[in-house]
């Protein structure tokens, strides 16, 4: 195992952090290794390798559709070998479990092995923020936890799971969320503080926006990776239903990192207190009790 493609996808950036992190650490150990996002511009993808490692954050319980569209477009795989790496804010609960399955199912008939999945857990951008002592516990323990998936990796370790059944059936329900996103980000507004600077369109991974006399115009391709909205400039962006959906003060992990990230101690009492909600019940999991697996 010489040669590793690295795909991710991403909208507000966490699964970019995590892609970079995990390749610069296999080039350190003398791996060949390239970097791939996936895009409305690139959805084929044909260097050869040895190994695909795949990261995609979890939109409604299932990777999102582009992720999807991206498999399918590969070339026969001749039993190339995958891991999935799945992002979410809540960690491996109920409405996660069972959110690689439908790409597992995806590679597989395009005849790729996949041998390994496993999740990792970055900051909330969706409905509820993560508190700031545990998004620098997250963040300060992602090296970490990188480290373990690195040695399962080129140990080529065997990691598939069997989520519950009920799991595999919210996974498969929610997948009508692929056309709730796009109804949703049709709804998207430009206000009186949109200045025309194109940003929104040039970061749509999916295409979903153009602009028209300055102003953007939302398609029906959607993700709602909410990267137009937490990155317009003048906050001038808005869906016009479900708006308690967008994190009130933003959300930037660049500069969360950038701001926040210091050397600190974190404290097992305060991680139990502050993950006592069942919202939060499995980052309590991860931060606690995963330290030697994840």
């Amino acid at each position: 195992m010489n040669k590793i493609k690295i795909i991710f996808y991403t909208g507000t950036g966490g699964s970019k952090i995590i892609a970079e992190l995990i390749k610069n650490k296999l080039i350190d150990m003398n791996y060949d290794v390239f970097l791939e996002k996936i895009s409305k511009n690139n959805l084929v993808s044909q260097k050869s390798c040895d190994l695909i490692i795949l990261i995609f954050p979890l939109h409604g319980a299932n990777a999102p559709e582009i992720v999807y569209k991206w498999i399918k477009n590969l070339p026969k795989g001749n039993k190339t070998k995958v891991a999935i790496i799945s992002i979410s804010a809540g960690g491996e609960v109920i409405f996660n479990r069972a959110g690689r399955l439908s790409s597992i199912k995806l590679f597989e008939r395009q005849d790729y092995k996949v041998f390994y999945e496993n999740s990792l857990i970055m900051p909330s951008n969706f409905l509820i923020p993560t508190p700031d002592y545990l998004s620098r516990a997250l963040l300060n323990i992602l090296p970490e936890k990188i480290d373990l998936i690195i040695d399962d990796l080129v140990n080529e370790k065997i990691r598939k799971i069997n989520p519950p059944i009920i799991d595999k059936c919210i996974s498969k329900v929610f997948e009508i969320e692929k056309i709730g996103v796009k109804i949703l980000g049709k709804t998207i507004k430009a206000n009186e503080n949109c200045n025309g600077c194109g940003l929104c369109e040039k970061i749509c991974s999916c295409g979903n926006i153009s602009m028209n006399n300055k102003k953007p115009k939302f398609k029906f391709m959607c993700n709602f990776c909410t990267a137009c909205l937490y990155y317009c400039p003048n906050k001038a962006l808005q869906p016009s239903i479900f708006k308690m959906t967008i994190l009130k003060n933003g959300y930037d992990i660049n500069s969360f990192i950038k701001n926040n990230m210091k050397d600190e101690n974190f404290s097992d009492e305060d991680i139990m207190e502050l993950t006592e909600s069942i919202y939060w019940s499995g980052l309590r999991d991860y931060l606690l009790y995963s330290n030697k697996k994840v």
